[in-house]
């Protein structure tokens, strides 16, 4: 944004200040983000997902799901931390163990979308 304000500015003779006031942005704002231009994106910016989990908490998911392999990955996540293993949500145990290749298909819920399945439009009826 900071760059497309400043070429057009500068190509269109039209002021800075005016351009902002098209586009609804306050001058404060744009100021904020041309102090920051550059700059690592620290403010309230989300972490890369390789970096929430510790080599050690992905290999006791592993590890605990091996001994336990008839359990869905919601039961392994719940009996987790009831032992005390590991203290992940249950998405974060599915996609270890889909990127490990041991997340077994009968536990996962398959999208009906595409197979021609039509929602019916009144509830069922006993």
């Amino acid at each position: 944004m900071v760059d497309w304000v400043l070429r057009w500015s500068g190509k269109s003779g039209i002021s800075q200040h005016r351009l902002l006031s098209w586009l609804g942005v306050h001058r404060g704002r744009f100021h904020d983000w041309q102090e920051r231009r550059g700059k690592a994106n620290l403010h309230n910016s989300n972490l890369p997902r390789s970096s929430w989990l510790f080599e050690w908490e992905v290999t006791a998911i592993l590890d605990y799901q091996a001994s336990h392999p008839h359990e869905g990955y919601r039961r392994l996540t719940c009996m987790m931390l009831d032992n005390g293993v590991v203290a992940v949500s249950a998405s974060t145990v599915r996609r270890v163990l889909s990127r490990a290749g041991a997340l077994s298909s009968r536990f996962i819920k398959r999208s009906l979308k595409g197979t021609g399945f039509q929602q019916p439009w009144e509830p069922h009826q006993h």
